[in-house]
């Protein structure tokens, strides 16, 4: 048994039955000339300097009911015995808890690096660099250990982090603008392609809308040299290429001329001419179907209007000059919804 257990146990026994002390033994003590401790010894000096050198309210005074100098030596060291006790006990219960804050230190450390660790994994090499800030070259080529993490530092990557987010960001703005018009431009192309595949494998079969008729139609009456023209369309795959023209009659202007035009192709070396075929037009009326105009003639040899075209339109046409008055089918149920509808149909013989 050490000093320190056996000076705890005597002060429990002290406690216990202050009277008793005048019966313990210099060794149970622990202040005996042989058995006693070195340190039990010089521990019960330094408590006699205290007491004889310090204020009333510092000096530590013998247990209650132990009188006689005999006993006098004995009782502080026993009273030091448990004042050390007690003091190592309060040094434990810090120790441990520097201990307790440490661990969880260690914990909340190793948890942010683990987190920084996993981040850090996501982020691509523009991200890392503008996170790491740059730093001067040391003068003696020496490596410069990085400076220590400040709020100022860690705005600045802040700050250069959010700027590389904003480029991306207008970066990819950029490139979604793009794409939205090469959408919209193929979206167009495919539009106008199916447009052509209609009209290239229509077989002479063509239905031409006039949409914002009462616009262009006030246009004609103001400008008679203006016409409208409809796309062209072909006979076969391969065949004949015709458009259907609309203009106010420069023989009368209260009438519509309507007639049709060669046109060329590329196959044109291929074809006989000049066209030898019929033509027929039929202007629809939309709220009565069984008043719709019809009218049909057959091709001339003899007219400069089915040879061989040598510009895009042949300038002769072939048709009516005064097709119908203008009134009556503004008024006849011929126009609707601000639409004109002709149905064209030509095919060769």
């Amino acid at each position: 048994m050490d000093t320190v257990s056996a000076t705890f146990r005597v002060h429990t026994e002290l406690l216990e039955s202050p009277g008793k002390c005048s019966r313990l033994s210099p060794l149970q003590l622990g202040v005996g000339e042989e058995g006693g401790s070195r340190d039990a010894r010089e521990a019960e000096l330094k408590l006699l300097e205290l007491n004889s050198s310090g204020s009333a309210s510092n000096r530590i005074v013998a247990p209650a009911g132990i009188n006689g100098d005999n006993d006098y030596s004995g009782s502080l060291s026993c009273f030091y015995g448990f004042f050390i006790v007690y003091t190592n006990e309060i040094e434990d219960k810090e120790n441990k808890k520097k201990t307790i804050y440490f661990q969880y230190l260690m914990n909340a450390y190793s948890e942010i690096k683990i987190t920084n660790d996993m981040s850090n994994a996501n982020i691509d090499p523009k991200e890392q660099e503008a996170m790491s800030l740059w730093e001067a070259p040391d003068k003696d080529g020496g490596d410069k250990p990085p400076p220590p993490l400040t709020n100022t530092s860690a705005l600045i990557r802040l700050y250069e982090r959010v700027v590389i987010l904003e480029q991306r960001n207008r970066e990819q703005d950029i490139v979604i603008s793009n794409m939205s018009k090469q959408l919209s431009a193929l979206t167009v192309a495919k539009r106008k392609q199916n447009n052509e595949m209609l009209l290239r494998y229509c077989m002479g079969n063509y239905i031409w809308r006039i949409d914002n008729f009462k616009a262009r139609l006030d246009a004609m009456l103001k400008d008679h040299s203006k016409m409208l023209y409809s796309p062209g369309f072909y006979t076969s795959p391969n065949g004949y290429r015709f458009c259907v023209r609309l203009n106010i009659s420069p023989q009368n202007p209260l009438c519509f001329a309507l007639h049709a035009h060669l046109m060329k192709t590329e196959y044109d070396e291929c074809l006989e001419w000049p066209f030898n075929g019929r033509i027929s037009f039929a202007m629809v009326n939309q709220y009565e179907p069984d008043l719709t105009q019809r009218d049909t003639m057959m091709s001339n040899s003899n007219l400069i209007a089915f040879r061989r075209p040598t510009a895009e339109i042949c300038l002769r046409g072939f048709g009516y000059t005064e097709y119908a008055v203008v009134s009556d089918v503004v008024r006849n149920g011929f126009v609707k919804d601000d639409s004109l509808v002709f149905r064209v149909h030509i095919k060769c013989v």
